[in-house]
């Protein structure tokens, strides 16, 4: 910045400066968006630990006493109960651990682990210009668009978009989608009537004339234009914004060696735009600390707490989702579109949310009166029945169509063994083995009495057994099945799981949990219900390796339960979010790192557990 500009700069903001009318009662909120590993957080620890007030306005002060905060509360009714001295204790604890890191090592910072309102006192020469709360999230919950990053938005006095020059204007798939939530969340500001501050970040690295950093501003600015009318672009680096390097270091250098002035006056603006708006505004917005909870003092340990998180939601579900396949680089969904008849296959990167839908498979004959709907994978067979009384099985190669064959006798409960092989149980207790020829499913074998009769019956292949279990919620037996469909001897079974209802599930590792009629949530190990479900859906989704479940609870949160070693933990109602809507389809991935949930409205999401080992 030129020295007449810097000048010109200088003579608005403290003109806009003038005119915040009590500056000791005024408190706004300033959230930094913007994706994964774009920069938000280092960006708040260099502005708030460079700006001086004599060069640049204004500083960030990290509040100590925080009495003055508790007189603010007291003397504004709009700001009871907001928790503000204890935002400013957690504040000065975690700066000062990332500033010695970032400022003083020359270390990069973590991601953001933990969702925190960040809070400073803004102080001029002439004194306190207003205290300023800068929430830091997860870039997840900014790329996911979820609870969290709505919240922070909606108590927000002007915004903050870091922005990712070279992903902004890239060719990619990933790129146009974060080009349209970079628009999404301009028209949001917009809507709010929201100062805008959009950082162009890494100048050093992508800048120089016609470059990435410059048609990326060419384009933002365009945009602006159309969306906004208070809005700045800043060419931001926290290294070096004057000049452009073509050798990249990943090291940073000394404090006293980084130049970042544009990032600085930048941040400067936008909290001097936000503290100067008028006081009807500033009283009718009340920032949103409770992001998560912010701690008292002495209270932060390192024991981990159990959560349910949304990572990712969508719009576009074709139906509910049943099933899902896959590992850990990749999963497959299946979804059941009822009403068409129709299966679709969502192919999906667990780590970034990016997905894409396969042509869909028919159904063929389908019955759209099946309203508890089983979705088993074999390979590259795909089987879908009804759960319970099962007169006809579906079965067909995975995007091709699914023709019913029927079955001899009403099946209580059936699971796939093979391509060709079904296993399934009558009410009465007789255990079928069942191999596919000419349409239909034919005995290969059966055993009358396998079990005592019960109107409600579970069976489940466990291939480290090479053979199945079958409960009738009192007693379980096992048996063995050779490749030749046929049963072999019994095996004693220590899997335990009471229940007087349809809603019951097992994995193949003999974990299960049920639903009793009076909703009680029953998990095997555990010595008392886990949890109440709700009274609109008892869907119980089981991971089909790992010890987890998931059911959507009696207070309409999505809660997850787990063997975890010896214990069964399951998430507390805080940590547990809570789904808006009734869902149709939940589903676990094999391993139990993530939960996929459609619900009646069309959307879907996608939710991870932390504190739960899998």
């Amino acid at each position: 910045m030129e020295e007449t500009e810097r000048e010109e700069w200088e003579q608005a903001v403290l003109a806009r400066l003038e005119e915040i009318e009590d500056g000791a009662q005024t408190l706004v909120s300033i959230p930094v968006w913007g994706w994964t590993g774009h920069g938000k957080t280092t960006a708040l620890l260099t502005a708030t630990q460079c700006a001086t007030a004599e060069e640049d306005v204004l500083c960030f002060r990290l509040i100590k006493d925080t009495r003055v905060l508790e007189r603010l509360e007291q003397e504004n009714r709009e700001f009871e109960g907001l928790g503000l001295p204890a935002a400013a204790t957690v504040t000065e604890e975690r700066v000062r651990e990332l500033y010695s890191g970032f400022i003083d090592g020359c270390e990069w910072p973590p991601g953001t682990e933990t969702a925190t309102p960040y809070l400073f006192q803004a102080l001029s020469v002439k004194g306190v210009a207003g205290y300023v709360m800068f929430p830091d999230i997860q870039g997840g919950s900014y790329q996911s668009a979820d609870h969290t990053s709505r919240r922070a938005l909606d108590g927000a006095h002007a915004c903050i978009v870091v922005v990712d020059s070279r992903l902004y204007i890239g060719p990619e798939a990933i790129s146009r989608e974060y080009a349209n939530d970079v628009l999404e969340l301009l028209q949001a500001c917009s809507q709010r009537d929201l100062p805008i501050l959009v950082l162009l970040t890494k100048s050093d690295e992508y800048g120089g004339d016609g470059g990435v950093l410059d048609k990326a501003r060419k384009r933002v600015a365009l945009l602006l234009k159309t969306v906004a009318s208070e809005a700045t672009i800043a060419n931001v680096s926290v290294i070096d914004d004057q000049q452009c390097s073509e050798v990249q270091s990943t090291d940073l250098p000394r404090i006293d060696e980084r130049r970042v002035g544009n990032l600085v006056r930048a941040w400067v603006g936008v909290t001097v735009e936000a503290l100067g708006r008028s006081r009807d505004v500033l009283l009718g917005t009340v920032p949103n600390t409770n992001l998560q909870a912010a701690k008292q003092p002495g209270s932060i340990t390192k024991k981990s707490l159990v959560e349910l998180r949304l990572l990712r939601e969508y719009s576009d579900s074709p139906g509910a989702v049943l099933q899902c396949t896959g590992d850990r680089s990749s999963h497959s969904l299946y979804f059941l579109d009822s009403d068409s008849a129709r299966v679709h296959e969502a192919r999906i990167n667990p780590h970034d949310g990016t997905y894409r839908f396969q042509e869909p498979t028919q159904l063929e004959e389908w019955d759209p009166d099946v309203v508890d709907v089983l979705v088993e994978v074999r390979s590259e067979s795909v089987f879908i029945g009804a759960r319970e009384g099962a007169t006809g099985i579906w079965v067909g190669a995975r995007g091709q169509g699914l023709v019913r064959a029927p079955v001899p006798f009403p099946m209580a409960s059936w699971c796939p063994v093979s391509a060709d092989t079904l296993i399934g149980v009558t009410e009465q207790g007789a255990l079928h083995s069942l191999r596919l020829s000419d349409g239909k499913w034919n005995d290969a074998e059966y055993l009358d009495g396998f079990i005592e009769a019960s109107p409600h019956m579970v069976v489940r292949f466990i291939p480290s057994m090479g053979g199945v279990v079958c409960l009738n919620g009192v007693a379980s037996r096992a048996i063995v099945v050779d490749g030749a469909a046929k049963f072999g001897q019994q095996l004693e079974t220590s899997v335990d799981l009471t229940f007087d209802s349809g809603h019951v599930a097992l994995n193949e590792g003999g974990f299960g949990a049920s639903v009793t009629a009076d909703r009680q949530v029953l998990v095997t190990g555990a010595s008392a219900p886990v949890g109440q479900a709700s009274d609109e859906c008892s869907i119980v989704a089981i991971a089909r390796v790992a010890p987890i479940i998931a059911w959507h609870a009696q207070d309409g949160r999505l809660k997850a339960c787990a063997r975890n070693g010896n214990s069964i933990v399951t998430t507390g109602s805080r940590l547990s979010p809570i789904l808006e809507g009734s869902p149709t389809g939940m589903v676990w991935s094999p391993e139990g790192g993530t939960l996929a949930v459609s619900l009646s409205d069309g959307r879907w999401g996608l939710y991870r557990t932390f504190g739960l080992a899998s």
